[in-house]
C-alpha cells in the first residue's frame, strides 16, 4: 500500500515473497468477570458444538490463544459455562469487546491451503498448484512462493526487435491467488473451507531488489500510476542507445494503463540535454498555391526537423520493452523518453523522463553485449575499444604407447582429447561513474550474450570470468572498464 493509496502487487522473484494469513477461529462478543474466582470468561460469536454430535467440543484443561487490547498469549480453559462461553486461568482486566481466540481442539491439525493459478511457460497452458502451511502459536501462516515463482521466469528472449512495444512474457509472469482452511473433522480426508480468491491477479519479474531500496522485494517503484509516475527498468542512469544496433529498454504496463490509451513521448536533446528546435511532425516549404516544393529526387524540401515522436503503447499487463531504432540526427546526442495519457484535463505523465544517450563512437569492430540486470529486464553496451582475442587450450589427455619397433614407431606419448575456448577480453577507456555502475550488473548476471548478427537479429549466450575486480577510485570521475569472457568451447576431435 503506497502513499497515495495505490496498492502494487509487483514482486522481485529474487526476493522473499511470503503470503501471510491470521487465523481466527472466533471473535470475541463480550469478556466479563467470572462470579467465581473473578477471572476473564469470554463469549465469542459463534456455539462450541461439534456439527456431527451437536456435543460441545471444548472442555477443561484445552489450551486456547487469545488476542485483545487487554490479553495476549495462550491460556488455559477453567470451565466451559455455556455453549458459546469459556472462562480462562487469568483475572478479569476490562470487558474488552475486542479480539479474536483460536482453539486447537476445535480444529485439529489445522492448515491453510494457498492455491496459485499460472501460465505454465513450457507449456503454454493454465496451471495450478498448492502450499499447504501450518499457523504458529499465534495463529500466524505464512506461505513462502518464492521458489515456485522463479521457476515460472527464465532468461530468455522471444522479441525480434521489430514490436516497438514488445511484452516480454519470460521475465514477468502473472498468478493469482486463492485461500482455504482445512483441519481434522475426524473423515477419511478431514474438511476443507470453499477457497477464496483475492480479486486482482499479481506479478512476478526477474529481479533482485537490495538491502536499503525502498520498498524492499516490491517493485512499486516501477509500477505506473495516475498519482505517482514510475521509473523505467534499466540498471543505468542513462543508458546507451547506438544506431543500427537492437535496443529496448524496460517498463511496467498495468491493467489500469490500457484503459487511459498511454504513449511514450521521444524527445532529441542536444549536447545540454535541452530539447532540440521542432516539434512533432517536419517542416516543408511550400509555393504560394500551396503546392509543396520538392527535391530533385521528388521529396517534400524540409526546412525544419522533427524532433518530438509519438509511439502508441499496447497492453495487458506485463512487463514491456520499449524498443527504439532510428537514425537521429547529428546535433542530437541524448533523448529522453516518458510514458504519457492524455484526458479533457490535459497530458499526464505515468513514468518518469528518462535519459538516453546517443553513442556517435565510430562503429569499428564493435562488441556489442546484453544481459537481464538487477532491475529485471535487459541492458545494452556497446564497446568500440581495441578488443583483446585469446586462445585457450588446456586439459589434454595424453597416453603412452608401447614401444614394438623403436626404429618405425611414429611415437610413444599420443593426445586423445583436449579442450579449447576463445577468449575476449572488452576494454573501455574514461567511463563515468554512473556508466561503471550500470555496468557492474554485467559481471555477476546469470545470461549474457554478445550479438553476432544484426539482421536477423541472432545473440550467442557467452560466460563472464569470475573475478575481484578493480572498478574505480571515488575521487575520480572516470575509469576504464574492462571484462574478460569466454566464448563457445570449440568441438575438437578427440577419441
Amino acid at each position: 500500500m503506497l502513499p497515495d493509496g495505490y496498492v502494487s502487487r509487483w514482486s522481485a522473484a529474487f526476493n522473499p515473497i511470503v503470503f501471510t494469513y491470521q487465523r481466527k477461529d472466533f471473535t470475541i462478543k463480550s469478556i466479563t468477570a467470572d462470579s467465581e474466582k473473578g477471572h476473564a470468561c469470554i463469549s465469542v460469536n459463534a456455539n462450541f458444538k461439534d456439527t456431527n454430535t451437536g456435543l460441545v467440543k471444548v472442555k477443561e484443561g484445552d489450551k486456547i490463544y487469545l488476542k485483545s487490547n487487554a490479553y495476549k498469549g495462550v491460556y488455559t480453559i477453567e470451565k466451559v459455562t455455556g455453549t458459546n462461553s469459556i472462562v480462562i486461568d487469568t483475572p478479569f482486566i476490562n470487558g474488552d469487546t475486542t479480539g479474536f481466540i483460536n482453539i486447537n481442539s476445535m480444529y485439529p491439525y489445522y492448515e491453510l491451503h494457498t492455491r496459485i493459478s499460472y501460465t505454465d511457460p513450457l507449456t503454454n497452458n493454465l496451471s495450478t498448484i498448492k502450499s499447504v502451511n501450518r499457523p504458529d502459536n499465534t495463529g500466524l501462516v505464512k506461505a513462502d512462493l518464492s521458489n515456485f515463482l522463479q521457476s515460472l521466469l527464465r532468461p530468455a528472449d522471444s522479441s525480434d526487435y521489430n514490436q516497438v512495444d514488445h511484452r516480454d512474457t519470460n521475465l514477468c509472469a502473472a498468478y493469482t491467488v486463492e485461500y482455504a482452511q482445512h483441519y481434522d473433522d475426524g473423515s477419511n480426508e478431514g474438511f476443507t473451507s470453499s477457497f477464496s480468491q483475492i480479486q486482482y491477479p499479481y506479478y512476478v519479474v526477474y529481479a533482485a531488489k537490495q538491502l536499503g531500496d525502498k520498498y524492499g522485494g516490491n517493485l512499486a517503484a516501477y509500477v505506473p500510476n495516475v498519482y505517482s509516475p514510475a521509473q523505467w527498468i534499466t540498471d543505468f542512469k542513462k543508458p546507451a542507445y547506438s544506431a543500427g544496433y537492437p535496443f529496448d529498454i524496460g517498463f511496467i504496463c498495468t491493467n489500469e494503463m490500457a484503459s487511459l490509451q498511454p504513449y511514450c513521448l521521444l524527445t532529441l536533446l542536444d549536447i545540454n540535454q535541452n530539447p532540440l528546435p521542432g516539434g512533432s511532425q517536419p517542416d516543408y516549404l511550400q509555393n504560394e498555391d500551396d503546392s509543396w516544393i520538392l527535391n530533385e529526387d521528388g521529396s517534400k524540401f524540409s526546412i525544419g526537423n522533427q524532433t518530438s515522436f509519438i509511439m502508441p503503447l499496447t497492453g495487458p499487463a506485463g512487463l514491456h520493452r520499449l524498443m527504439v531504432n532510428a537514425n537521429f540526427p547529428a546535433v542530437a546526442y541524448y533523448f529522453n523518453i516518458q510514458i504519457r495519457y492524455d484526458d479533457e484535463n490535459g497530458s499526464h505523465s505515468l513514468t518518469k523522463a528518462q535519459t538516453v544517450r546517443i553513442d556517435d563512437a565510430v562503429d569499428d569492430n564493435s562488441v556489442y553485449l546484453r544481459w537481464t540486470g538487477l532491475s529485471g529486464s535487459w541492458n545494452y553496451y556497446r564497446f568500440v575499444f581495441n578488443q583483446e582475442i585469446s586462445l585457450d587450450v588446456q586439459n589434454a589427455v595424453i597416453i603412452k604407447n608401447f614401444v614394438q619397433n623403436w626404429q618405425t614407431q611414429e611415437g610413444i606419448e599420443e593426445v586423445i582429447s583436449k579442450s579449447a575456448g576463445q577468449k575476449m577480453k572488452v576494454m573501455a577507456e574514461d567511463l563515468s561513474v554512473n556508466d561503471i555502475r550500470g555496468l557492474q550488473s554485467i559481471k555477476y548476471s546469470p545470461k549474457v550474450q554478445m550479438l553476432v548478427n544484426k539482421n536477423p537479429v541472432r545473440w550467442q549466450t557467452i560466460v563472464i570470468n569470475t573475478a575481484t575486480y578493480s572498478e574505480y577510485e571515488t575521487r575520480n570521475g572516470q575509469a576504464p572498464f574492462s571484462i574478460t569472457f569466454n566464448m563457445p568451447s570449440i568441438n575438437i576431435q578427440t577419441q
